[in-house]
């Protein structure tokens, strides 16, 4: 069924076509807002996880989903970043979001607040030990999504949200330089200072009003996702191809 401007399950696409823009970052050295574009996929699939979780997706079906993707996107994005098959220093945003994941499993379980919240601790441990991009800041970014769905005011909270966790991500993957965070870079102001791109991932929270406004985003539209290992493989080839490195 259509719905006034774009088909909601759009969405997906749009967050996996925005993923695709970090690894032609290298054929565009100079155009620094491709990292403000790129910024914004994370954000997008973090809202799409909350979505397909609380509409009553059979968790364990989702969690095979996820995982599966995970696993078939590590090889071509070990590619395109290092250029390596294998290179654990850093591994895929799909990680994270299976970490996610298993936060919300933990939270809707009936324990007690201080076994869920030695849970949820030992999950973000696990995202820093096995190096997933976005780490920690990226599981509170599906905790945040997860907490304001149903809120009044959530479209508010969730561009605060975003901005406090930038801010967080800016100073624990760009200061401290952990890479396996990814720093995504910094924009160049007209006053001649600087603003790390992180913090245009608020940007994100326009293309999900848009394509959810007239009505909730479908949950079950997982076939898109297939496209980028190949695509990311793709992109690697014609690298090697056509800029030898």
């Amino acid at each position: 069924m259509k719905k006034e401007g774009f088909y909601t399950d759009n969405l997906h696409l749009i967050g996996c076509l925005l993923l695709i823009i970090d690894p032609l970052l290298v054929f565009f050295p100079s155009v620094s807002g491709l990292h403000v574009i790129r910024t914004m996929a994370f954000p997008i699939f973090a809202y799409l996880l909350v979505e397909a979780y609380g509409d009553g997706a059979h968790f364990s079906r989702l969690v095979q989903k996820l995982l599966i993707l995970a696993i078939a996107f590590e090889i071509p994005f070990d590619l395109n970043h290092t250029w390596k098959p294998f290179d654990f220093r850093m591994n895929n945003l799909f990680f994270t979001l299976f970490c996610g994941l298993l936060m919300l499993g933990v939270l809707s379980q009936k324990w007690n607040a201080a076994l869920k919240i030695g849970a949820v601790a030992a999950i973000a441990a696990l995202s820093c030990l096995l190096h997933f991009e976005y780490g920690p800041c990226g599981i509170l970014t599906v905790l945040l999504f997860y907490t304001t769905r149903s809120a009044k005011w959530k479209y508010v909270l969730q561009i605060c949200g975003l901005l406090i966790l930038s801010c967080l991500y800016a100073q624990v993957a760009v200061r401290s330089e952990v890479i396996w965070m990814t720093a995504p870079g910094v924009i160049s102001l007209p006053s001649g200072s600087h603003i790390d791109a992180q913090f245009f991932s608020a940007l994100s929270l326009i293309p999900i009003f848009l394509c959810t406004r007239n009505g909730n985003v479908s949950s079950k539209n997982y076939a898109v996702y297939c496209c980028l290992p190949l695509a990311y493989l793709g992109i690697y080839l014609c690298r090697r191809v056509i800029m030898g490195f």
